[in-house]
């Protein structure tokens, strides 16, 4: 079992789906970087997406308890 394997086994209200969700926020402030934090719309986007993230594990930690 994988490292990633045992963590999300700890944590059973993180779905394939969210999880594949939270890899995409992991790899938007390296896009950032990139861009030398000039690009607005990136950061917005990285905000945006952070946030929907967080709303998401907050409801299915609610719903697994």
């Amino acid at each position: 079992m994988s490292r990633t394997q045992r963590r999300l086994a700890q944590k059973p209200w993180i779905t394939q789906d969210l999880y594949k969700v939270i890899k995409t926020k992991n790899k938007l402030p390296r896009a950032l970087i990139h861009c030398k934090f000039g690009n607005e719309q990136e950061h917005k986007r990285y905000k945006k997406i952070r946030n929907k993230v967080n709303h998401q594990l907050e409801i299915s930690k609610r719903k697994y308890y």
